[in-house]
């Protein structure tokens, strides 16, 4: 299934939800925004952390699923330097 599909990750690219220093992208931007960092800050908490005009934005998703976020960190640590949208095509199995 691919990432943008899933029922525990939905709707990707976010579009709402980000914490910016500086300017916060649009819904139209976010597709084409960065992966710089992702964090996991307890089992069930992930932290994207992309640059945007110069400033950090952070969208942090809660999972209701400890493991699913442990996996999808996995799966995303080799994602840096990737759009949002390139992530969202990749094909998960847990």
């Amino acid at each position: 299934m691919l990432l943008r599909d899933h029922p525990k990750i939905a709707p990707w690219p976010p579009t709402s939800g980000w914490a910016c220093v500086g300017a916060t992208p649009t819904g139209r931007e976010v597709g084409a925004l960065i992966l710089r960092n992702v964090l996991i800050k307890t089992p069930a908490r992930l932290e994207l952390v992309v640059d945007y005009k110069g400033g950090d934005c952070i969208f942090i998703k809660d999972c209701d699923d400890g493991d699913f976020a442990v996996s999808l960190y996995e799966k995303m640590k080799g994602c840096l330097g990737c759009s949002l949208r390139e992530i969202g095509d990749l094909e998960i199995d847990f």
